[in-house]
């Protein structure tokens, strides 16, 4: 059993987060995300979406790319994860995240309790864009905002405003309702955070461009009915790292991007080999 199974079960089996009907999560389960699971959520969403959008990137990395495409018209990534509606990753755009916990046996998995309501996440401070387009012209620490980063010219800020707004939304998620019930066996058992392109207006105007940077919103409840499945546009897995002993993103699944999901151990986010994706299995859950 891998690490951060062996880490979860072990709460689990303590009856720490009910061993009898629906209780509130216990304090052992403690998520603390790093600047190294903020890259992976990043990587895997943005590394490898577009690298076989042209016929010359297609030839050259046959590994990746699916050859038959690469002179048709619509260069593809070899059997890339997608789900029926399609909507893609915008780091520049307003996103929501739920928590779940799910059980995966048979390459199905099943909701464990119940879904959390949506947070608001906020990324767009923590992309520096001296232009507004896709960015803002100054980034800020949601907790530390009196903290200037400047040009910030190896990216160390925007690692940590990525961290600390994913931590934000996280925590007020798992406050907001993250709920366990008893289990039978704890064998496949992962928490998870889905991911959902929110809605916005059509076409963006730069007033919206800068109220996303003006007005951070990350960690705010969405009303009720945000954050569908067909705006589902990432899942990832979380585990304990390296001994650690609180829980971190380790594996993400994304829209539009390899088959199997990306991170530091992939174990979380299981897949169907010549099936469904892990954010494919997470979208079949959602309510």
């Amino acid at each position: 059993m891998r690490a951060w199974r062996r880490a979860l079960a072990a709460v689990l089996a303590a009856g720490l987060l009910g061993a009898a009907g629906v209780s509130c999560p216990s304090r052992a389960l403690v998520v603390q995300i790093s600047t190294e699971g903020g890259a992976t959520l990043v990587t895997a969403c943005e590394a490898l979406r577009h690298a076989c959008d042209d016929e010359g990137a297609c030839t050259e990395d046959p590994v990746l790319c699916d050859q038959s495409t690469c002179d048709g018209g619509a260069p593809a990534l070899k059997d890339a994860c997608t789900t029926d509606a399609g909507t893609v990753w915008r780091a520049d755009q307003p996103l929501g995240v739920e928590l779940m916990v799910v059980q995966e046996s048979g390459g199905v998995l099943t909701v464990q309790g119940v879904v959390t309501p949506c947070f608001s996440l906020d990324l767009r401070p923590c992309i520096l864009d001296g232009s507004g387009t896709n960015g803002c012209a100054h980034l800020v620490d949601p907790l530390d905002p009196d903290v200037d980063a400047g040009a910030d010219p190896n990216g160390t800020f925007a690692a940590m405003c990525i961290r600390d707004s994913l931590q934000i939304a996280v925590q007020a998620a798992m406050k907001g309702g993250l709920t366990f019930p008893g289990f039978d066996s704890t064998d496949g058992i992962a928490l998870v955070a889905a991911f959902y392109q929110l809605p916005v207006p059509k076409p963006v105007t730069p007033a919206d461009r800068l109220s996303w940077c003006e007005e951070d919103t990350t960690g705010q409840g969405l009303p009720a009915g945000s954050c569908t499945p067909d705006e589902l546009v990432a899942a990832a897995g979380f585990g304990t790292l390296f001994g650690s002993s609180t829980y971190d993103i380790a594996c993400v699944s994304c829209q539009d991007t390899l088959h199997r999901a990306s991170g530091q151990d992939t174990g979380p986010c299981p897949d169907v080999p010549g099936g469904e994706c892990f954010l494919r299995l997470v979208s079949d859950v959602l309510p």
